[in-house]
């Protein structure tokens, strides 16, 4: 370090292209230096005002850095932007994340990772000239940045499948991608609070400006908070800046969701609504009772759905007339193309929250043994032995689920239950076959077990529908408790022994 600087006159530079302009040198040398420093700016006002800088730095006794020449106010401010700018962005590290996570994840979960990752980029993008339209860049992120399957052979990861190949962009979406590039935030910055805040807010939007529901918002949020322990864990970050953020944030509700009595129907409304399939559809395409089969099973079976899209003939027993069994194996979730391996609609997974190779056999009663065995002798299975399937031998779409259940409801249904929450959604189905095991005082464990859920969360769930079976259970504990008094006629408890 050296205090003593000379400094020289700003001089002209002609240029050596054809055509080009001159520059300014400024050179100014240390003591103990054998030559001076130097730096060229393309206007002499920029010469002069470095030299500025350098001459206010000597006159307040700053030490100058004898390699570089600068004072070490300077030299500090030089380094951090050299750091700055060797930092990867949080674009290119939640690309790099996306792709980590990509092979692991089942279909909706890759949906639900590109989906967060995209609204929390567009929020850390700094005010760069020139942004893309909003939809450019959801676009661009959403159905390309995000979804390492689509990318180019030379940058997709080994384990990423690529069904459909790499994903064309147009121009714009070229344009909106090299934006986006330069534009995103350092990632270091998300360890400010006010930074983790923005990544945060963005998660409570949906993509049409709506407000998210709680249970979507959670999902998202899982997201960012296990990204964020994928930047500690790679040590692009030091702290989780989340837990900054606790003490302000609104306390997430649970995920598990208690079902309202009210959607959930008796097993004569099942029948009813069954029957009222049969009418929806041509009697030539039988729309409505190739799908019979599959409402019966999650309505009398308490499958969900992605299990009985996935059922076999050889997992079921079916002794006719009497109670038989099926083996939830395997399931055939709605994920969408862009998001399976095989670049069909619909995911292949093993059991909700079990391993893969994990079977759980489910009793059924002699009406959906029934059920199936007329399903099976109109319309026979498919060539992997798939029970339900459409016309076309395919998974029916959850759209066409849907769509079968909104036609079927005003057949089965009062105009009043129509209007209601009553059997509105598939998935009510469930609701009823478990609620009503429930209500009928099965035992919770064993509904649990048949259900493929554990009893704390079966529970939290049909919370509503175990109340008000105090005199049932009274009549349980009497047997349990009859023959025994405490008193005088009749007492089993011995007199006292006279004194």
């Amino acid at each position: 370090m050296v205090y003593s600087v000379r400094f020289f006159a700003i001089s002209r530079v002609p240029s050596t292209k054809k055509g080009g302009g001159d520059s300014f040198r400024f050179r100014w040398m240390p003591k103990g230096r054998k030559r001076p420093c130097s730096r060229n700016f393309p206007e002499e006002s920029g010469a002069e005002s470095f030299r500025a800088e350098l001459l206010t730095a000597r006159n307040a006794g700053e030490p100058f850095d004898l390699d570089t020449g600068l004072p070490m106010s300077m030299l500090r401010q030089e380094q951090e932007a050299e750091t700055r700018q060797a930092t990867k962005s949080h674009f290119e590290l939640a690309r790099e994340y996306a792709a980590m996570k990509w092979p692991d994840l089942s279909g909706k979960s890759r949906e639900t990772t590109a989906n967060a990752l995209t609204a929390i980029t567009m929020a850390l993008v700094t005010d760069r000239p020139r942004r893309p339209d909003d939809d450019e860049l959801w676009s661009v992120l959403y159905t390309y940045a995000f979804v390492p399957a689509a990318w180019p052979d030379e940058a997709r990861p080994k384990r990423v499948l690529a069904p459909a190949g790499p994903l064309k962009l147009t121009g714009a979406e070229r344009v909106a991608l090299g934006w986006l590039s330069k534009a995103s935030i350092p990632v270091d910055e998300l360890a400010k609070a006010k930074v983790a805040r923005q990544a945060v807010d963005a998660l409570k939007v949906t993509r049409d400006g709506g407000s998210a529901s709680d249970v979507y918002f959670r999902r998202r949020r899982g997201v960012l908070s296990n990204y964020i322990s994928y930047l500690i864990e790679n040590d692009a970050l030091d702290a989780n800046p989340l837990d900054k953020l606790k003490k302000t944030e609104k306390k997430i509700p649970k995920a598990i969701v208690p079902v309202e009595p009210e959607v959930a129907f008796s097993p004569a409304q099942g029948v009813e609504l069954l029957i009222a399939l049969t009418y929806v559809g041509s009697y030539k395409r039988a729309r409505g009772r190739r799908l019979v089969v599959f409402f019966a099973l999650v309505m009398f079976g308490g499958l969900r759905p992605e299990e009985a899209l996935g059922l076999v003939r050889r997992d079921c027993t079916l002794p006719r007339g009497k109670w038989g069994s099926v083996k939830a194996r395997r399931t055939r979730p709605t994920a969408g193309k862009r998001w399976t391996d095989t670049g069909e609609i619909h995911d292949e997974r093993g059991l909700k929250g079990r391993d893969d190779s994990e079977v759980r056999t489910v009793p059924i009663p002699p009406i959906l043994v029934d059920i199936i065995l007329a399903h099976i002798e109109e319309f026979g299975v498919t060539a992997d032995g798939r029970i339900v399937c459409n016309e076309r031998g395919g998974l029916p779409v959850a759209s066409t689920l849907s769509r079968a259940w909104k036609e079927a409801r005003p057949y089965a249904l009062t105009p009043e239950q129509v209007s209601s929450p009553l059997a509105d959604t598939p998935y009510t189905g469930r609701h009823a076959a478990l609620s009503s095991q429930l209500s009928a005082g099965v035992d919770p464990a064993d509904v649990a077990r048949r259900a493929g859920n554990s009893i704390e969360v079966l529970l939290r769930i049909y919370a509503k529908f175990i109340t008000g079976r105090d005199e049932i259970n009274n009549r349980k504990i009497d047997q349990i408790l009859s023959g025994v008094s405490y008193g005088k006629a009749g007492s089993s408890v011995a007199e006292p022994a006279p004194e």
